[in-house]
């Protein structure tokens, strides 16, 4: 979905996770608006809908609906700007470095993003959070259990796949995240990062790798921190401890790049 009006001079591409909806994007939006952008939130194919639909769609079909949105983005605003959260944070960087040569692109602003799927650190882990998956399925939930997943979603909202297992799609998310750390040094744009710093499911040194990879001269890295231990840390754009401040970095960043900063 889209809004603001045709031609209007800087348009922002909010991309969303793996699994998510445009939902977790959508915090983002208001302040871009209030700034005279036009804002788009596209929907991934098998995303939003069921899992079977989930199960026949692939990185690249997400990659290039985003792709397809982002260069029609570019054909009416003489400015744009791509943001994603997590895998569509690394989305957005493979935008921008395989676009770089187009002066319509203004610059990338990638928040918790994806940078390896089997990251050594976390394999353990994801591993623990597997196998509870599969005693929750096996095993009634405790009501303190109950309670605290419920906590979880109070604290960071979110819509859209949870504990389904998908692996050809894990599979493809890390051949298309493996292309993307390929195409990093082509990323010359200016560049913002933002992590929180106990990311449970992206980790945050992520984003000093990208930051060491591009060619960009112009990188701002922001950290945030989550004062609870219910959630995986990792949603930024919803988490009542964040979504406050990462909406007002990023519309900070998009109106530096609107003024040619």
């Amino acid at each position: 979905m889209s809004d603001g009006v045709s031609g209007a001079s800087t348009a922002c591409l909010l991309l969303h996770g793996f699994g998510g909806t445009p939902f977790e994007m959508e915090p983002l939006a208001p302040p871009l608006r209030e700034r005279g952008c036009t804002v788009e939130l596209p929907l991934y194919p098998g995303h939003g809908s069921t899992v079977e639909e989930f199960r026949s769609s692939f990185f690249l079909d997400w990659l290039g609906l985003a792709e397809e949105r982002f260069l029609t983005l570019t054909a009416h605003h003489a400015r744009v700007i791509p943001i994603g959260f997590s895998m569509g944070g690394s989305i957005a960087l493979m935008l921008a470095a395989k676009h770089w040569h187009l002066p319509q692109l203004a610059g990338v602003a990638a928040l918790s993003p994806a940078y390896a799927v089997f990251h050594r650190r976390l394999f353990f882990r994801r591993l623990g959070t597997s196998l509870r998956g599969l005693r929750k399925k096996l095993l009634p939930l405790k009501p303190e259990q109950l309670f605290a997943q419920s906590e979880s979603r109070r604290i960071a909202p979110y819509e859209g796949y949870e504990n389904v297992t998908c692996l050809p799609q894990v599979l493809s998310l890390h051949t298309g995240l493996r292309t993307m750390r390929a195409l990093l040094p082509g990323l010359s744009c200016p560049l913002f990062l933002m992590a929180e710093v106990h990311d449970m499911v992206c980790p945050p040194e992520a984003g000093l790798n990208i930051a060491r990879a591009v060619a960009s001269t112009d990188i701002n890295v922001c950290w945030v921190r989550m004062r609870e231990r219910a959630t995986s840390h990792h949603m930024l754009t919803t988490h009542r401890d964040t979504r406050d401040a990462v909406a007002s970095a990023v519309a900070g960043f998009v109106e530096r790049m609107m003024r040619g900063a």
